[in-house]
């Protein structure tokens, strides 16, 4: 943890002194870059989503999953600078996903099951990437 504290303080301008130091506005631009390629599909996807799920899954939640897997992503997957966030598939899953829970009567409990749906998923991901399973996957992508 002291080297992830070391740099933070060699990248960040954290007072007047770093400020000083030739290369500390070079993480400026992409930072503000990196902010703005998050933000605008968040924004936009957001309010996609929202329609399609009649506001059970609005766009502020959409920017608060873009901000904390984009943190758990900079802190966990060593990459600070990644463009994270919903794209159109996302839309759509979560589109499909409201249509079955309005077919099968649950609609009003909606949130709290693909909450769970997206936990099972991700452990499944965790499971197979720790049992071997991507030199398997391409047996299945090999064109």
């Amino acid at each position: 943890m002291q080297a992830v504290g070391a740099a933070l303080a060699r990248r960040w301008c954290c007072n007047t002194a770093a400020a000083a130091q030739p290369g500390c506005p070079r993480i400026i631009a992409p930072s503000v870059y990196i902010y703005l390629a998050s933000i605008i599909p968040a924004l936009a996807f957001g309010e996609q989503i929202s329609s399609a799920t009649q506001g059970q899954f609005t766009g502020v939640q959409v920017l608060v999953a873009t901000a904390l897997s984009g943190i758990a992503q900079s802190v966990f997957g060593g990459q600070p600078l990644l463009i994270v966030g919903v794209a159109e598939p996302t839309v759509i899953l979560y589109s499909m996903m409201f249509r079955f829970a309005e077919d099968q009567g649950f609609a009003a409990r909606f949130l709290p099951w693909a909450t769970w749906v997206a936990l099972w998923s991700g452990l499944f991901l965790c499971v197979m990437a720790w049992g071997g399973a991507p030199p398997t996957a391409t047996l299945s992508a090999a064109v």
